[in-house]
C-alpha cells in the first residue's frame, strides 16, 4: 500500500476504535411511530454499531449513484424508440 493510504487509514481506524469504546451503550432503535410503549418493530444494539452501520449504508449508497452516474446512456432519436446504426 501507498504510504499516503497508510497516513490516512491508521489515523482514521485509531479514531473509529476510540468512538467504539466510547459508546458501548445500548439504544433501542424504534422503526414504529405510532405505540412509543410497546413499538411493532424495535431493536436495541449498541450505539457504535448503529453509527458504523449508518456510514457503512452511505458509503454504499454513494458508491451505487456514482456507478449509476457513470453509466453509460442509450439515445434514442426523440421518439423514444432506440435506434440501432445507421444503414446505408
Amino acid at each position: 500500500m501507498k504510504l499516503t493510504t497508510w497516513i490516512v487509514l491508521v489515523p482514521m481506524a485509531i479514531i473509529a476504535a476510540a468512538l467504539a469504546v466510547a459508546n458501548r451503550v445500548a439504544v433501542t432503535v424504534s422503526l414504529d411511530p405510532f405505540s412509543l410503549a410497546s413499538p411493532a418493530i424495535a431493536f436495541t444494539l449498541p450505539l457504535y454499531q448503529l453509527i458504523f452501520g449508518a456510514l457503512a449504508l452511505g458509503v454504499i449508497l454513494g458508491l451505487l449513484a456514482r456507478g449509476f452516474g457513470r453509466a453509460p446512456v442509450a439515445k434514442g432519436n426523440g421518439t423514444g424508440a432506440l435506434t440501432g446504426p445507421a444503414k446505408a
